[in-house]
């Protein structure tokens, strides 16, 4: 069915760019590992840039899925925060790190139209956080100085550095893999920005 082998397709490219990077896979090896022609895949994304925009498009529409779903059910802006900073985690404890952040590292290498659907995830994502931060702060559970849109500015640019960094330093002192992350960077870092965030001596 063309519905279910483009998906495959498509979660298969999202999990190479979190696992390796965009630039660092080939049609062949998603096609080995869907277990499809090269030619199929082909046929559902023409070109490699409409398949960067589709993962992009994607990954997107999970993340705004599981933040509105976050802010419908949970009420305590702390708890929020804090599974914000769980959504990371988890996909680190996996072996995979933001799409956006390790697509925005090859922005150089990318087509305008990728460009610009990597800066509308951040914008989008960025107001979010900018939600947390502002109704945190307003019930006096958060304190800052400055806007709460630099401030999410501050956040966002620190936990893709932490994610970076225990790509960096993972266990094996080599090549990652899904079981090398080392998660003590990632944890570092978020602790402090919830520190920061309430005004706690690290």
């Amino acid at each position: 069915m063309k519905g279910e082998t483009q998906d495959k397709i498509l979660q298969t490219a999202i999990r190479l760019i979190r696992t390796k990077s965009y630039n660092s896979f080939s049609y062949k090896d998603i096609a080995d590992e869907v277990n499809i022609k090269k030619a199929s895949v082909h046929y559902h994304f023409d070109a490699k840039s409409t398949l960067g925009i589709a993962a992009v498009q994607e990954y997107q529409s999970k993340v705004s899925y599981l933040m509105d779903k976050l802010k419908a059910e949970e009420k305590d802006p702390l708890k929020r925060f804090d599974q914000y900073i769980g959504f990371f985690r988890h996909g680190l404890s996996n072996g995979e790190i933001c799409l956006v952040g390790v697509m925005s590292m090859e922005i150089n290498t990318l087509t305008k139209e990728i460009q610009d659907e990597l800066k509308n995830f951040f914008e989008n994502y960025t107001k979010w956080l900018v939600d947390i931060l502002e109704d945190g702060r307003d019930k006096g559970m958060f304190q800052y100085n400055g806007s709460s849109a630099d401030k999410a500015l501050y956040i966002t640019s620190a936990i893709e550095g932490a994610l970076i960094l225990s790509r960096a330093y993972n266990k094996n002192n080599g090549p990652s893999n899904n079981n090398t992350y080392n998660m003590e960077y990632f944890e570092r870092v978020a602790d402090q920005i919830k520190n920061d965030l309430l005004n706690n001596p690290c």
